[in-house]
């Protein structure tokens, strides 16, 4: 805590601390950080986003000077990281994630192991198990009071829950906005994508360990189905042997192959 409140006047540094001293060491080597926006097959694009948890072993990120452009299908999640959670902050923090979460990606398949590789094995039926949605969260190392963030919910008109962030950390207050599920009179806390409402639940010194743990148990249960870059290729060879004029070329009198 002594480090961070170096770093909480500027939200570019609390990023970057949050980012390399924080999550870095704790998170496993395949996965992937950076800021950035990401882009869907249908023309879509984010905000730009704070950190991106991405798939570091089988994707691809186009960097673009200090930040990076990265396909959505590569995304795990992503976090907005803010000094200090204001309405206006918070009201920014909703527009990012949501405009994250509404990008468009084509589901893994239930027997996906690797983000490219499926496999399909007769007699063999695969449990479609894991979160195939990414997710959301805002970082803030100051705030305002938690039930007075919770009441900034209101304000959302409308309020799509499933562009909602999936927690709110308010790191200097020891509170964690959960997402919450009602049965029979009971409330309980859940961290999956069927919820009805946001619970304040203070963590105390547990709520940096209990963020850490979070975004852990998120990448390594979400599945991924990578961009398919054949058809992107494919797409623009096609589109350019309809604009080009008549070309040169050389024929071989046999086919050939590379095996031969």
């Amino acid at each position: 805590m002594s480090k961070i409140v170096q770093h909480s006047a500027s939200k570019g540094a609390l990023r970057e601390f949050v980012l390399g001293e924080i999550i870095r060491p704790f998170l496993p080597k395949r996965y992937g950080l950076c800021n950035g926006e990401c882009f869907d097959s249908q023309d879509g694009i984010s905000k730009q986003l704070d950190i991106i948890v991405y798939d570091n072993l089988f994707s691809y990120a186009i960097p673009m000077g200090d930040y990076y452009m990265m396909p959505f299908e590569s995304a795990y999640g992503e976090i907005e990281v803010k000094s200090m959670l204001n309405r206006d902050t918070f009201l920014q923090s909703i527009d990012n994630i949501a405009s994250f979460k509404s990008l468009k990606k084509e589901t893994p398949g239930a027997c996906q192991v690797l983000p490219n590789l499926s496999l399909e094995i007769n007699g063999i039926t695969w449990n479609k198990t894991g979160f195939t949605k990414p997710f959301g969260v805002v970082f803030a190392y100051d705030s305002a009071e938690p039930k007075t963030v919770l009441d900034y919910f209101h304000e959302l008109s409308p309020l799509n829950p499933s562009l909602m962030p999936d927690m709110i950390i308010l790191l200097k207050k020891k509170t964690i906005i959960f997402r919450v599920i009602y049965e029979s009179e009971r409330f309980y806390v859940t961290t999956g994508n069927t919820y009805q409402g946001f619970i304040t639940l203070p963590c105390k010194d547990d709520t940096l360990p209990v963020f850490l743990s979070y975004i852990l148990c998120r990448t390594r249960d979400t599945r991924l189905k990578l961009a398919n870059t054949d058809d992107m290729l494919n797409k623009q060879i096609d589109k350019y042997l309809h604009e080009m004029e008549k070309q040169p070329v050389i024929k071989f009198s046999m086919q050939h192959t590379e095996d031969n």
